[in-house]
């Protein structure tokens, strides 16, 4: 894939990502809480970590070969470890009910396999 290509790929990859992290509705406590998340059933929460880490490990394998081979060894090397990690991230979602569970997820994957790096 060429330079302008993979910036190209990258610019869009993100975009879906902060697009995904701010549209999701806060019922609860405002936009900037995530209570509302306690209120979802256990298969919506996870659909939503699962996908977001879908999403960061198609960016990270844009952006960062190592930072992809860590997600994918960490999150998805096999099913069962991903459900593993799933239900951990929404553990630790439910029990930060202030923070929106994109921003926990980052912190997660940023914890385990460092930062994104910028477009």
């Amino acid at each position: 894939m060429n330079y302008c290509l993979r910036r190209t790929v990258k610019g869009i990859l993100l975009s879906i990502l902060i697009v995904q992290a701010l549209s999701i509705p806060a019922y609860a406590d405002g936009p900037n809480s995530g209570a509302f998340f306690q209120e979802w059933s256990e298969q919506s929460q996870i659909a939503l970590v699962s996908s977001s880490m879908i999403m960061a490990m198609v960016i990270a394998s844009q952006t960062d070969k190592k930072q992809y081979e860590c997600l994918n060894e960490w999150y998805s090397k096999t099913q069962d470890l991903s459900e593993r990690r799933n239900k951990e991230i929404v553990d630790l979602a439910l029990k930060n009910p202030g923070a929106l569970p994109q921003i926990v997820i980052m912190a997660a994957i940023e914890k385990k396999c460092g930062k994104f790096a910028a477009p």
